[in-house]
């Protein structure tokens, strides 16, 4: 399905520097160069308003959804009158907001945390390779040695994600030779070892630049680049949103790809490097509130 994935961004907003006609599907204004580049299966929520100079009231309103856009374009193409509104023509300087819609909010399930987690300590964490130190901030894994897989378990207590969602924030340090990965594990076995389902980052020298899945660390299951790559030294947030048989994962708040055939293999979460010396903070896994019929 085309442009199923909501793509967020903070402090997009701006004002039409052309009019759009109630047909029209391209947006122009100089502040759509802060809006993220849009992909072929993202999206990203508009609205567009009219405010009473007098009251203060918005007496005329429509979503629209970037569908296309290029990283620092200021022009994107729309699809209209979403999320239950009209199209309507819009003058040069009518203003425009990348926020949360009522869709956004409408059925989300509450969600209690399973472990939150700021990766400042190994008490309660097993490695099966690898240098692993803690620091006032955040856990390390400090080598690189090629096809070196370090895997670090939250050991002994049995954590397993039946539902809900798994995150953490990776920082790549530095790079080795070969293969090149960093990234999170969820339902992994009961020891450390392989297993379990893989969300990484894939490295080069000096950027990364996919984004992949893997079941039981063996058999690929998907796939997607980066919109765009990111540098060394930057913290990424990877995110799986799981929901069996299927995860949705995201970067930075971007969803990226569905991922099939997702199983629930083990009891313990864990991070993981390959030839890669990485960060990690702010391990988080929660379970919904209310039970999803």
């Amino acid at each position: 399905m085309a442009n199923e994935l909501r793509l967020r961004a903070d402090g997009v907003a701006g004002a039409l520097d052309a009019a759009l006609t109630i047909s029209g599907t391209s947006l122009s204004s100089p502040s759509l160069a802060d809006l993220p580049a849009v992909g072929s299966t993202q999206h990203a929520a508009l609205s567009l308003f009219v405010r009473d100079a007098v009251s203060g009231r918005i007496t005329a309103r429509e979503t629209v959804w970037v569908t296309a856009h290029t990283a620092a374009a200021t022009t994107a193409t729309i699809l209209r009158a979403q999320e239950g509104t009209a199209a309507q023509a819009w003058a040069s300087g009518a203003r425009f907001v990348h926020g949360p819609t009522a869709s956004d909010l409408t059925g989300l399930p509450l969600f209690e945390s399973l472990v939150r987690n700021p990766l400042t300590s190994l008490a309660g964490f097993t490695s099966d390779a690898g240098t692993w130190t803690a620091q006032t901030d955040r856990i390390t894994q400090s080598s690189t040695t090629a096809n070196l897989k370090s895997r670090l378990f939250l050991l002994p207590t049995p954590v397993v994600l039946s539902r809900g969602i798994a995150e953490v924030e990776i920082r790549v340090d530095a790079v080795g030779t070969g293969t090149l990965r960093a990234g999170l594990i969820i339902n992994g076995p009961a020891t450390p070892g392989s297993g379990g389902f893989l969300t990484y980052l894939t490295v080069t020298a000096t950027q990364s630049i996919d984004v992949s899945t893997e079941e039981d660390s063996v058999v690929g299951v998907a796939t997607k680049t980066l919109p765009t790559p990111i540098n060394h030294g930057t913290w990424i947030r990877l995110q799986v949103d799981y929901t069996p048989p299927n995860a949705l994962v995201a970067a930075n708040g971007a969803g990226l790809f569905l991922s099939g055939g997702v199983k629930t293999v083990g009891p313990n979460v864990g991070l993981y490097t390959l030839g890669v010396a990485a960060s990690f903070r702010n391990l988080r896994l929660a379970t919904p509130a209310i039970p999803v019929l």
